[in-house]
């Protein structure tokens, strides 16, 4: 996936923001790993402003696809429960 070349710089100059393009339209289009992904860039602020409502929003759009990492990250430090803990 693009958005994961440039989040780590494989192959390509490292671009948070680029990648958080490429994985928005991943996620856009229904991809689970995209949403998951996108979701923990709005969490982080990393290529795009920190937004925990945001990421919260993403993340449970992967979980519903069974995403287990987006499971696990709403299941931990209240992220269930909102986004408390920011």
């Amino acid at each position: 996936m693009l958005g994961l070349m440039y989040l780590n710089g494989e192959g390509v100059a490292k671009d948070d923001a680029e990648a958080a393009r490429w994985f928005r339209k991943a996620a856009k289009r229904g991809l689970a790993c995209g949403q998951r992904n996108l979701g923990v860039l709005c969490l982080e602020g990393r290529g795009v402003r920190r937004d925990p409502f945001e990421a919260r929003k993403w993340l449970e759009k992967a979980a519903e696809q069974g995403d287990a990492t987006a499971v696990r990250m709403l299941d931990s430090d209240g992220l269930d429960k909102g986004p408390r803990w920011w």
